[in-house]
């Protein structure tokens, strides 16, 4: 898993969240109330991204910042299913479960 999150992944997830939200570049500027080529500078890098201009994107998209930078964009969402179910586990059977999960991980 990477570690370091640049400015380019950020970039990147913008494109990438547009795309899987069938919005193109000029309508995502418009619905900002940018002009039609803001988002298309953004994404050259011609100009910063604001982290203002960023929570407005994560709305637009409706997600939220976890979703946006979490690591795998693929397994987010049963990421957060399995997260979900575990939250409502005892403390022991979470224990079994992490060593359960531990062996299954060692085993491979």
């Amino acid at each position: 898993m990477k570690k370091d999150f640049t400015y380019d992944d950020i970039i990147y997830r913008i494109g990438y969240f547009r795309n899987i939200n069938n919005i193109s570049a000029r309508d995502l500027s418009l619905q900002l109330g940018y002009s039609e080529s803001e988002i298309n500078r953004i994404e050259r890098k011609t100009i910063k991204l604001k982290v203002s201009t960023l929570l407005n994107i994560l709305e637009i998209f409706d997600i939220t910042p976890i979703e946006f930078f979490y690591p795998n964009l693929e397994d987010y969402k049963i990421d957060m299913e399995l997260l979900n179910l575990f939250s409502q586990l005892k403390s022991e059977d979470k224990k079994s479960l992490i060593q359960l999960i531990s062996k299954i991980i060692k085993a491979k």
